[in-house]
């Protein structure tokens, strides 16, 4: 349904966000800009390693535990 849109937009967003403020904050604590635009590289390649894994647990189809399997018979 619309939630998993929502969940989808939300790690996306969640991700960019903290992307532009490490950027930010290392234009504030570099001298040069290209020492800033180098210490990115690293939290660059994580923040897309952590946004490709959470896109991929969203996506992961839930599956009610065999305990809780009772309440949502229809």
């Amino acid at each position: 349904g619309w939630f998993g849109g929502v969940e989808l937009a939300a790690v996306l967003v969640g991700h960019l966000v903290a992307v532009w403020v490490a950027h930010a904050t290392a234009f504030d604590v570099f001298p040069s800009r290209m020492q800033a635009v180098r210490s990115q590289y690293g939290v660059t390649l994580v923040m897309v390693l952590y946004t490709m894994t959470s896109l991929w647990i969203v996506s992961q189809p839930y599956a009610a535990p065999p305990f809780l399997e009772g309440l949502y018979a229809t």
